[in-house]
């Protein structure tokens, strides 16, 4: 089968967080050609023009779509996608709609708020407060649109003096010229796991979970995954964050319901093909969902691979449960593992 790979242009030297896209590419691609596909990559750029014809030349059976972003700007991740769906092209993944509602953070938070899915309180500046943050509590600041942890650092999370300070930097944030949008979360203090979905026969299936752990983390740093501990591979929070797929008997209850409330999310957003949920339990082991991702990272070091090996699947094998999902030749229904 023909099988065009849609994925981001990558310029040489670019930073790792876009020369990442360039290695999802090229082991999806090795994947194809283990299944007896036919592999042909298409860079997603600014012209739809060039992007419909070189889909027209190839002429796929399925686009595989690794889209993350469209120029500089991620909030566009949708267009991917959206541009597959007004041509007719089966592709991989979620489609439109799901895409953006998950992709914009403050519209994915309302919606699970909305459908009873436990998700940390905001704030944001142009909208009125429900509650303000209590003295003392941390807060995170976040962008509305970036992810892969991009510009969370230490500094992104402070702890609140009085409402005036804490409505001032809200308001600063806003008015930055990169025309980003950023909004304030509830910093949830705990452990951090996060769960993997796939689409199959019997519908999405929960990947073992694995959570975050902080070796060596002292009391004075913060356990958070920051940009640091996502791409600075020299840096002491990316060699101190490490993932574990183990956990204790007393921890399976709070696992089958983290695996139950991920597959509530996945209808609630109506999602499609593959996605990750991550999550904070707090001191009382209350989950509360921080991300609903619907396009994880497909490289070889990805958490999502890592919970692929953990459940025997392969990554060819996952590749084509992909692709059967996308051309819907899969069963409806839940299998939560």
């Amino acid at each position: 089968m023909k099988v065009a790979v849609l994925h981001n242009p990558v310029a040489p030297g670019a930073p790792p967080e876009e020369l990442d896209n360039k290695i999802q590419c090229e082991t999806v691609n090795r994947a194809l050609v283990e299944l007896g596909h036919r592999p042909e990559p298409v860079p997603f750029g600014s012209d739809l023009t060039e992007i419909s014809r070189a889909l027209e030349r190839v002429k796929p059976a399925c686009v595989f779509n690794l889209v993350e972003s469209v120029g500089i700007h991620e909030r566009l991740i949708y267009f991917a996608p959206a541009f597959l769906e007004a041509l007719g092209i089966p592709f991989t993944g979620v489609p439109s709609i799901p895409m953006m509602l998950t992709t914009n953070k403050l519209i994915a938070k309302k919606i699970m708020r909305r459908e009873g899915l436990p998700t940390p309180d905001w704030w944001v500046g142009d909208e009125p407060f429900a509650r303000l943050p209590q003295p003392g509590e941390r807060v995170m600041f976040k962008s509305l649109w970036e992810h892969g942890s991009m510009l969370i650092s230490d500094d992104s999370v402070a702890r609140v003096e009085e409402e005036k300070s804490f409505r001032e930097r809200l308001k600063k944030l806003s008015e930055n010229k990169s025309g980003r949008t950023f909004f304030a979360e509830q910093f949830i203090e705990g452990r951090e796991i996060n769960v993997a979905l796939l689409a199959g026969p019997r519908g999405p299936e929960a990947l073992p979970p694995t959570e975050i752990q902080f070796v060596g983390y002292g009391p004075e740093r913060l356990k958070i995954v920051g940009y640091q501990a996502k791409w600075d591979s020299g840096s002491y929070e990316f060699k101190n964050t490490v993932s574990s797929f183990d956990f204790s008997p007393e921890d399976q209850p709070i696992i089958e319901k983290l695996k139950k409330i991920s597959l509530s999310a996945w209808e609630v957003f109506g999602l499609r093909g593959f996605a990750r949920v991550d999550f904070r339990l707090d001191s009382e082991k209350r989950p509360w969902i921080l991300e609903v991702n619907a396009n994880p990272c497909l490289s070889p070091d990805a958490g999502f691979v890592a919970a692929l090996h953990r459940a025997g699947i392969t990554f060819a094998e996952a590749i084509e449960r992909l692709l059967q999902d996308a051309l819907g030749t899969s069963t409806p229904g839940n299998n939560a593992a």
